[in-house]
C-alpha cells in the first residue's frame, strides 16, 4: 500500500481517536457529564476557567478569587487561551453556555489525538516506516506521563505540545522554512497562555535543540541561532507581559520545591505503578518516587537505551563523527533529563539558582523530564525499526517484526493499569457546575467567605480550608458571580495573603486589610459537621444566620463587623501568673530581629535549632506552648517547629506537636504566634522545642516571647514597660 502525507495524517488521527475511545469511552461520548477532578486543584481549575468565561470580561484578569484584590487569570490556572476562546464561541453559539466543562474535557481528550499525530510525524521524520510509526506511536502515547495530569492539573495535560515542538524543530532543521519558524514561535507563545510551565517546557525543548544543533551541525548554525533567539524572545516576552500587567506586589521570587520537586533515576527508569512496580519492589526498595518527577520511560525504552549505550561505547569514534537528527535528539534528551534532576544545582552549586532570575519560579523541575521521555522513546523506536530493517531479509526475517511488536506489547502491558486508574478517577464525579448553587436570600453580596477560610498560593501565609467547603464555595461563586474572599492561586501576593489570613485572627489586633476593603455584606458558609477554630467561630457568632441545607449553614456579615477591632483593658491590677510554667524572653541572646526586649533566639534554617528544652519538672498532663516567630520576608514561614519528648527509661524522641508559622492567623506586625497544645502521658527526662527549615536555605529565623502553661489555665503577666502577655498574646498596655 502506498502512502502519502494526507493518508498518513488521517491514519494517525484515526489511530489516536481509536485510542481515546477505547480507554475513555464515557468521557469522550458524554464530555459534559463528568468532572475529571472534584477536589483540590481540579475543582479550582475548572472554576477559574469557567468563572472567567462566564463572568469576567478580561482575557487576562479575573475577579473570581482573592477579594478584594482580584488576580491574574494565569496564576489561578484558568487557562486564558481556553477561557477566552470559549467566551468567543458562546457569543456565536449561545446554546453552548452550559457546556464549558465539555469544552475543557474535550480539549484534554483531543490533545491525545493530536499527540498521536505529532508522535507519528516525528517518527516519520526519523525515517521510521508508516506502519511501524503508527504502532510505535500508540505505544509512546500509552506510556506518556502527562496522562496523570488529567485528574487535576488540566493545563499540564496537553500531551501534543512536546511532540509538536520536536516535529517543528526537526522540520526546520531539515529545511529552513519561515512559515514553520514563525509557527514554532507563535505556538510556543500561545502555549504559555494555557499553562506557563508548558510554555517553558516547549521553550526549553527548542532552546536545548538549538544549542545542541549549533554545536554538532555547524552548517545549521544560523537557523539554530534564529531558533534560540526566537525562543528566548518568547520567554522574555511572556515574563515582560506578566511584569507590566501585574499590579500585585510581593509575589515570592523563591517558591518552595526547586530542589524537591525534581526527577530522579527511580522516577525515570523504575516503574511507579503495577504491573512491574510490585515485582521490582519485592527485590529492591524503590522508596518514595516524587510525583512531580514521574516520567517513566518504560521497560522497552530502558532496555533499548541500555543496548544503544553499549553500542555507543563499542563504536565511540564513529558515533562522534555522525551528525544526524538522532544524535541531536539524544543530546537534547540528556540535557533535559539532567535539568529535570536539578543538575548542576544539586552538585554543590546551589548558589547558581539565585542567578537564573524569574526562571527559578518554575520550581517543579521534574516536569521537564517529559521532554526526555518523548525523545528517548523516539530514539529507541528509531533503533528498533533499524534492527527490523536490518534483519527482515536475513535468516531470522520471519521474526524481524518482533523488534516492533514485543516493545509495543510491553508498552501497552505497562500502561494498561495507568489508564484504567485514570479513567476510573475522572469518572467518579458528575458535572457539579450544572447545578444552581444560588443562596436562598438573593442579595448583592460583596464576596463569599467559606469557614474554615482557604488562602493558598503565596508560599508564605497559607490556610488550606476544608475541601468540601472549598468546593461548595467555588460552585456558589460560579453560579452567582460573587467573588471569593481568599481562594487558591499558583503564585499569589505575599502581602495580600498576609492581610487575608490576619483578617480572621483575634479581634484585639487591628485588621490590616481594613483600608483595602470596600463596605459591603459577605455571604458566610460553614459545613455543619466540620469544626472551625475559635477565631473563625467568633466571626460565625457575629454573623447573622440566614438558613441551612442538608450539609451547610449560611449567614451574612458586614465588612465592618468582620473587621471589628475590640481592644480590651489590660493593666497591672489584672495580673495572674500563678499558673505560668515558663516565659522565655531571650533577652540574653544576640539577634538582628527582636519583638520585645533586647534579644531573640536566632538560627539558620538549614540546621536544626534548639529553641528551648524542659526537663523533669513537667509532670504528666495537658499543656500549651506559645511562641512568636518573625515572618517578614519571602519564605520566612517555610519551617517546621517541633516538640520532641523523651520519656523516662526510653530512647526514642517522639514528636508531641508540630506547627508551621505560615498557618497561624495570629499576626502582629512582622511576627506570627504559633500555638502548640500537647499531652505528656508519663514522666519525661527531656522536652525539646526545635525548628528546621529547608536543606538549601541560608535564611535566618528568629523566635521570641515563649510561654508555657497548663491547658485551661489563663496567664497574664507583664512583658515589658509597654506590653503584657496573656496566654501567649502580646498586648499593649492601655
Amino acid at each position: 500500500m502506498s502512502f502519502n502525507k494526507w493518508k498518513e495524517t488521517v491514519l494517525a488521527l484515526l489511530a489516536g481517536l481509536a485510542f481515546v475511545l477505547f480507554f475513555y469511552p464515557k468521557q469522550s461520548l458524554s464530555p459534559n457529564s463528568y468532572l475529571f477532578s472534584a477536589g483540590g486543584d481540579g475543582i479550582k481549575n475548572y472554576y477559574s476557567y469557567l468563572y472567567n468565561s462566564k463572568h469576567d470580561s478580561s482575557f487576562w484578569y479575573t475577579e473570581s478569587m482573592n477579594y478584594p484584590y482580584g488576580e491574574l487569570l494565569l496564576f489561578t490556572d484558568g487557562q486564558p487561551l481556553l477561557a477566552s476562546s470559549f467566551r468567543l464561541l458562546k457569543s456565536v453559539f449561545p446554546f453552548l453556555s452550559d457546556y464549558g466543562v465539555a469544552y475543557l474535557n474535550l480539549w484534554m481528550l483531543v490533545s491525545l489525538i493530536l499527540a498521536m499525530l505529532f508522535i507519528f510525524m516525528v517518527l516519520r521524520k526519523l525515517s521510521v516506516g508508516p506502519w511501524a510509526s503508527l504502532v510505535f506511536g500508540l505505544g509512546i502515547l500509552a506510556l506518556q506521563p502527562q496522562i496523570f495530569r488529567f485528574p487535576g492539573h488540566f493545563g499540564l495535560s496537553y500531551a501534543f505540545v512536546i511532540p509538536m515542538a520536536i516535529f517543528l524543530l526537526l522540520s526546520i532543521s531539515e529545511q529552513w522554512n519561515l512559515k514553520l519558524y514563525l509557527g514554532l514561535i507563535l505556538a510556543n507563545f500561545l502555549v504559555f497562555f494555557l499553562h506557563p510551565y508548558l510554555g517553558l517546557i516547549f521553550g526549553l525543548t527548542s532552546l536545548f535543540f538549538a544549542v545542541v544543533n549549533m554545536l554538532i551541525r555547524h552548517s545549521q548554525f544560523r537557523r539554530s541561532l534564529y531558533i534560540a533567539l526566537g525562543t528566548i524572545g518568547v520567554i522574555l516576552g511572556y515574563l515582560l507581559i506578566v511584569r507590566l500587567t501585574d499590579d500585585h506586589q510581593n509575589r515570592t521570587p523563591d517558591p518552595f520545591g526547586f530542589f524537591f520537586y525534581r526527577a530522579q533515576i527511580k522516577t525515570i527508569f523504575l516503574p511507579h505503578h503495577p504491573p512491574l512496580k510490585p515485582w521490582i519492589q519485592s527485590m529492591i526498595n524503590i522508596g518514595g518516587q516524587q510525583w512531580e518527577g514521574w516520567a517513566y520511560m518504560g521497560v522497552a525504552c530502558t532496555l533499548g537505551l541500555l543496548y544503544m549505550l553499549l553500542r555507543w561505547f563499542a563504536s565511540i569514534k564513529s558515533m562522534f563523527s555522525r551528525k544526524t537528527n538522532t544524535k541531536v535528539l539524544s543530546y537534547v534528551g540528556l540535557v533535559a533529563l539532567l535539568f529535570s534532576m536539578a543538575v548542576p544545582f544539586v552538585l554543590g552549586l546551589e548558589f547558581l539558582v539565585e542567578q537564573i532570575g524569574p526562571l527559578k519560579q518554575f520550581r517543579s523541575l521534574g516536569r521537564f523530564a517529559w521532554i526526555a521521555y518523548y525523545l528517548f522513546n523516539f530514539l529507541v523506536c528509531w533503533k528498533l525499526y533499524a534492527l527490523y530493517r536490518l534483519n527482515r531479509k536475513r535468516s531470522i526475517g520471519q521474526f524481524a517484526r518482533l523488534f516492533i511488536l514485543i516493545p509495543v506489547v510491553l508498552m501497552f502491558w505497562e500502561a494498561w493499569p495507568w489508564h484504567k486508574e485514570v479513567e476510573y478517577n475522572i469518572s467518579l464525579t458528575e458535572n457539579l457546575f450544572l447545578d444552581n448553587y444560588y443562596p436562598q436570600e438573593k442579595k448583592d453580596y460583596a464576596a463569599i467567605i467559606g469557614l474554615p477560610l482557604q488562602v493558598h498560593g503565596s508560599e508564605n501565609f497559607e490556610l488550606p480550608g476544608d475541601e468540601e467547603t472549598n468546593t461548595r464555595v467555588f460552585l456558589t461563586s460560579y453560579a452567582t458571580g460573587i467573588p471569593i474572599y481568599g481562594g487558591a492561586s499558583g503564585r499569589s501576593s505575599l502581602t495580600e495573603a498576609r492581610k487575608l489570613v490576619q483578617s480572621i485572627g483575634p479581634s484585639f489586633y487591628p485588621k490590616e486589610i481594613k483600608d483595602d476593603m470596600p463596605e459591603g455584606d459577605f455571604l458566610v458558609m460553614k459545613r455543619k459537621d466540620f469544626g472551625i477554630n475559635r477565631y473563625e467561630r467568633n466571626i460565625w457568632n457575629r454573623a447573622k444566620p440566614l438558613y441551612s441545607d442538608d450539609r451547610f449553614e449560611y449567614a451574612s456579615i458586614s465588612s465592618s463587623e468582620l473587621l471589628k477591632f475590640e481592644q480590651g483593658t489590660v493593666n497591672d491590677s489584672m495580673l495572674n501568673d500563678s499558673a505560668l510554667i515558663a516565659l522565655l524572653r531571650f533577652d540574653d541572646q544576640v539577634s538582628d530581629q527582636v519583638m520585645n526586649g533586647t534579644g531573640a533566639k536566632a538560627g539558620t534554617r538549614n540546621h536544626y535549632l534548639q529553641i528551648a528544652n524542659f526537663g523533669t519538672e513537667l509532670q504528666p498532663g495537658d499543656y500549651v506552648l506559645t511562641m512568636w516567630v518573625y515572618t517578614k520576608g519571602f519564605s520566612m514561614t517555610q519551617m517546621g517547629i517541633f516538640l520532641e519528648s523523651r520519656y523516662k527509661g526510653e530512647n526514642s524522641l517522639p514528636r508531641l506537636s508540630q506547627v508551621s508559622p505560615g498557618n497561624s492567623v495570629v499576626i502582629k506586625g512582622d511576627w506570627s504566634m504559633v500555638e502548640m497544645p500537647f499531652t505528656l502521658e508519663k514522666p519525661i527526662e527531656l522536652l525539646n522545642l526545635v525548628a528546621k527549615g529547608g536543606k538549601y536555605s541560608k535564611q535566618p529565623f528568629y523566635f521570641d516571647n515563649l510561654m508555657l502553661r497548663p491547658q485551661g489555665k489563663d496567664v497574664l503577666t507583664r512583658l515589658d514597660d509597654e506590653h503584657f502577655i496573656w496566654n501567649g498574646y502580646v498586648i499593649p498596655e492601655n
